[in-house]
Parts: structure tokens; C-alpha cells; sequence
């Protein structure tokens, strides 16, 4: 049942029911109580007992009055009770859950890219003279890329200009042509690799120019520096067995700086 309910319900009570009740038992316990039954009602037989019967009924107003008072303060104190603040057992603490490192997505490699490419170049000479060579090589570069989630299949070829001079006889390696095969794994802004493939190579020597063909082998690394461009390096061996039928055998090292754009 509701607060209101219940304050209207006892101050009912105590004015019609209670009231009532102590005026009755005043009236029959007074010394006053004078009044007879007769044919027509309650008698009244003189002015005295009237007075007492009149003082007697000011009096059960006058409780009536009091009841009432105490009624009202009562349904006034209710709602300040009713209103009073409940106290709830504060809620547990909530434990945040431990975050967790999100794994790694891989960099879809896939499409063509084009770049430029410069490092050095050392190796020797062996059959007519043994020698070594040396010298700087630098050129352009472009391919393309397959990327199968984690394993990355592609295809490459770069012409680079050289000076690969022999240190006794004077000539060099002067162009140096490459058809390579690229494997990788795609671990997401980096592409590690291996290649190889079909080498071109043309050596100046007094009196001459040499060109043939051999092959090579190597690795490398490119990183996204953005979406677009990447840089990476490479190291390749080559290998040229009797150059252009000259007898000589040549071993090339390079080791090159790659700057490229992605399509």
C-alpha cells in the first residue's frame, strides 16, 4: 500500500473511530453524567446537569480538536519519513579488462611499382689476368608484385651504368642488365625477399667490348615509407663464366640502395 494511502487511512481512524470512543467513555465515567433514557431520547432534567452535559460535549470537541492536530502533524511528518534518503550497499568496483595487442595486418603488395636504384659493386677477374674489380653502379628499375596474404610472387627488371674498373688491366664492366624472380614474405610494411635470375653484363678493354650473359642470386629488403613509395637494399651475386669467349670469368658483388613508387 502506498505512504498516502496509509497516512489517509489513519487519520481517519483517529478522528472518526478513536475520537468517538474517548468522548463516549468520558461522558459515562464523568461525574457529570446525568442523562436518562426515556420515551423520546435522553432526558435532561435540570438546567445543572444541562450545563454539565454542554461543559461535558466542549470537552469532546476539545479532543476531537487534539486528535485532529496530531492527525495533521502526522501526515505532515510522513512525506519528510517517506522522502528520507535509502541507503544501498555501494555496487561492486568493475575490473577493466586487459587489453589485448591486436595482431599485425599485412600490406597488400600486389600491383606494379617503377624506382631507381645505386650502390657498389666489387668482385674479380679470373682466367688471361687475375684481378679484382671495383666501382659504383647505379640505374633505373620496375615490376610487379602478386601478394597471396603472407608469401609475396614477383617479377623485376633493372639496367643499371657502372665503372667497375679492373685494378692491373685497364678496363671495366661499364652496363650491367638484370631479369630477376622475386619471392618474399609479406610481414606487413616490409617485404623481405630473395631473387634471381638472368644477368647482362658489358666489359670495355682496350681493343675490345665484351658482353654476355650470366646469372645471379641474392636478397633484399623494401619498406614502406608511405602507402606509395618505399625504400629498401639489395645484395646480388653474379656469377659470368667465359665472357664473350675471352677466357675470363668474372664475379660481380653489388650492394644497392632501392627508392621506389608503388602503381
Amino acid at each position: 500500500m502506498a505512504h498516502t494511502e496509509l497516512i489517509q487511512l489513519f487519520m481517519f481512524f483517529t478522528i472518526n473511530v478513536l475520537g468517538e470512543n474517548v468522548a463516549f467513555k468520558m461522558e459515562r465515567n464523568s461525574p457529570h453524567a446525568v442523562l436518562r433514557m426515556g420515551r423520546g431520547g435522553w432526558d435532561i432534567p435540570d438546567c445543572a446537569s444541562r450545563n454539565a452535559v454542554n461543559t461535558q460535549a466542549g470537552k469532546d470537541i476539545s479532543v476531537k480538536r487534539v486528535l485532529s492536530i496530531v492527525a495533521a502533524t502526522t501526515a505532515l511528518a510522513a512525506p519528510a519519513f517517506a522522502g528520507s534518503p535509502v541507503f544501498e550497499p555501494a555496487p561492486a568496483p568493475t575490473v577493466a579488462p586487459v587489453p589485448v595487442a591486436a595482431a599485425p595486418v599485412g600490406t597488400d603488395w600486389t600491383g606494379f611499382y617503377g624506382g631507381a636504384q645505386l650502390g657498389y659493386g666489387f668482385g674479380s677477374l679470373d682466367g688471361v689476368a687475375d684481378e679484382d674489380l671495383d666501382g659504383f653502379i647505379g640505374g633505373v628499375m620496375g615490376g610487379y608484385n602478386y601478394d597471396f596474404g603472407q608469401f609475396v610472387l614477383g617479377a623485376e627488371v633493372d639496367y643499371s651504368l657502372a665503372d667497375l674498373s679492373f685494378d692491373v688491366t685497364d678496363g671495366e664492366i661499364d652496363q650491367v642488365g638484370r631479369l630477376k624472380l622475386r619471392a618474399g614474405f609479406d610481414a606487413g610494411r616490409a617485404l623481405i625477399y630473395g631473387t634471381g635470375g638472368l644477368a647482362y653484363a658489358n666489359a670495355s678493354i682496350p681493343g675490345d667490348d665484351l658482353n654476355d650473359t650470366g646469372y645471379f642470386i641474392g636478397a633484399g629488403v623494401d619498406y614502406l615509407i608511405t602507402d606509395r613509395i618505399f625504400g629498401g637494399v639489395e645484395y646480388l651475386y653474379h656469377q659470368f663464366d667465359d665472357l664473350d669467349n675471352s677466357g675470363i670469368d668474372a664475379q660481380v658483388n653489388t650492394v644497392s640502395a632501392r627508392l621506389g613508387f608503388r602503381f
